[in-house]
């Protein structure tokens, strides 16, 4: 089967090469990875030297996804309707030979993934849409609606053109633990990433994973999240790691920066950050060991992943408590995904050493 993949952050990326070394090892794959993450461009030319995918491609989006457009719905309805060919499909498509692919794999559903399902529909009229994770707090996020009311509307007007429509082409999530997913797709089984996989090896290649005696001697990670950059509002995560130094030192903790993360407001500080800080943690925590620490965060999923795919899981504390999240919408998502996960039965055993503090003397 013919498959595209397109990854907006390093997460899906593991999570691709993971599906093309497990799921779809004898596929025809092809990848685009776009600069939503820094330092994407030189990850994507390491993944296509590797020659891990049929083809990789990297695309430069994020200005455009961004660009503010007048009559914008009324623009998504003629490009998604009635065009076969639109700007945002062009930037993704236009350095792929052949346009038939079996099934479209992505994470994010927005303006540009319809329209690249309307190009790709064209050429192949059972072209189905398959979403996969982006850690565990994702698998029951909106993002995986494939079915909206203004979708609805839009694919009623293709029907009448006898166009395939999006709302009819969802197929399957895949993820690393289909028992959480509720969603309206099916949900297959990834294998979790073993520490001395393929996976691995790839995964320390494209993002130069090589870690020294000296790094992370601290006993306190801080993950950092987007929400004091993205959202109605910041939720005072600056503030709360300040707090924090002040409890255990500065010398004491070490800020990993998200690689959506552009800012230095940290560093500006005199916080000590992780150098590694545009390598996802994932990578990072498969090749060392981690036990002895003490993990921090507002709302970050990547603190999970050690809890989840690796046998030495450390102390673990959501302090979103002591944020201002109210008013931040995909803050108030994040931190009900969290609290949800924590209340399942099925997830408990597997973090057990995760918490939510109340407040900061419970990290100590």
């Amino acid at each position: 089967m013919r498959r595209l993949i397109i990854t907006n952050t390093y997460y899906q990326l593991i999570f691709a090469i993971q599906l093309r070394l497990t799921f779809f090892v004898n596929d025809d794959i092809s990848l685009i990875v776009s600069d939503h993450s820094n330092n994407s461009k030189i990850v994507a030319e390491r993944i296509k030297q590797e020659g891990l995918f049929n083809n990789t491609f990297y695309v430069e989006s994020l200005s455009f996804l961004k660009k503010e457009k007048k009559f914008a719905s009324a623009r998504q309805f003629v490009d998604y309707c009635l065009k076969k060919e639109t700007e945002s499909s062009n930037l993704y498509l236009n350095r792929l030979n052949d346009l038939f692919f079996d099934e479209l794999l992505v994470f994010n559903v927005d303006r540009y993934i319809l329209n690249i399902f309307s190009t790709l529909s064209f050429y192949n009229k059972r072209l189905s849409v398959s979403h996969f994770e982006e850690g565990v707090l994702s698998y029951n996020s909106k993002l995986h609606c494939i079915i909206t009311p203004k979708r609805k509307i839009m694919d009623f007007v293709r029907k009448v053109q006898g166009k395939p429509q999006f709302t009819k082409s969802g197929e399957n999530f895949y993820c690393f633990y289909p028992e959480l997913y509720k969603g309206e797709l099916s949900p297959l089984k990834v294998p979790l990433i073993g520490n001395y996989s393929e996976t691995v090896d790839i995964i320390k290649k494209v993002f130069n994973v090589n870690l020294s005696e000296n790094d992370y001697k601290e006993k306190y990670i801080f993950f950092t999240s987007v929400y004091d950059f993205e959202g109605e509002h910041p939720i005072g995560e600056f503030e709360l790691a300040c707090k924090i130094a002040d409890l255990v030192g500065k010398d004491n903790m070490l800020i990993k920066i998200h690689p959506r993360d552009r800012r230095t407001v940290y560093s500006d500080n005199g916080f000590k950050v992780d150098k590694n800080s545009n390598i996802p943690w994932e990578a990072i925590q498969l090749t060392g060991s981690f036990k002895d620490k003490v993990f921090l965060t507002a709302t970050s999923g990547s603190v999970l992943s050690g809890s989840f795919m690796s046998s030495d899981s450390p102390r673990t504390y959501y302090l979103y408590e002591l944020c201002k999240i109210d008013g931040n919408t995909i803050a108030e998502e994040s931190r009900k995904s969290i609290v949800d996960l924590l209340s399942n039965k099925k997830t408990k055993k597997i973090f057990s050493n995760v918490r939510i503090a109340e407040s900061l003397e419970d990290i100590k």
